[in-house]
């Protein structure tokens, strides 16, 4: 049985890229006398990470700090339940204004874990920023400060978020549709 693969566009490069251009400014604002550090969950928020990056106030890059972070939770399209650091961060937490950096929030899992592990790090603030925020209902009690866009329950890949490791390059958010 061969599965075929369908996407349908929901957002475009232009209106992501002029969203995370509205987002690097309004955190450079609220971190303009700090360092802040944005830590990216790889893979699914490296894409959106670098567009805050290139888009941070020329006048504040140079009190910008990054860095990355992998986990592992899922299987294809099914969450495993169990999220397990693949890679931490290099930079040390301590004292640090921390903004994580997602590509989706939904049931909260991931990041919940992740703001968990940071938490124990000792920064001195911790926020989080996503490209997407769902709207389902949260297994775990967390909440996103900076969201770029609000989405219904739909399998989205693209610009970072893949499907079995494909479609991370594409340069748009579309929703993915698989039929047999």
């Amino acid at each position: 049985m061969h599965t075929k693969h369908h996407i349908d566009a929901l957002i475009d490069r232009e209106s992501i890229e002029a969203r995370a251009a509205e987002m690097a400014s309004e955190m450079a604002r609220d971190y303009a006398a700090k360092r802040p550090l944005l830590v990216g969950v790889l893979n699914a928020a490296a894409h959106f990470q670098m567009a805050l990056v290139r888009h941070w106030p020329a006048q504040h890059q140079a009190q910008l700090d990054y860095d990355f972070v992998d986990v592992s939770s899922y299987d294809g399209m099914q969450s495993s339940g169990q999220v397990k650091l693949v890679k931490d961060v290099v930079v040390d937490l301590r004292n640090r204004d921390v903004i994580l950096v997602e590509g989706v929030v939904d049931t909260g899992r991931t990041l919940h874990f992740l703001l968990n592990h940071f938490t124990d790090r000792e920064p001195a603030s911790l926020k989080v920023c996503s490209l997407l925020n769902k709207r389902v209902e949260r297994l775990f009690d967390v909440s996103v400060d900076y969201c770029g866009f609000e989405i219904e329950d739909l399998f989205v890949v693209g610009f970072g978020l893949d499907y079995n490791q494909s479609y991370r390059a594409l340069d748009h958010i579309g929703v993915l549709h698989l039929s047999t």
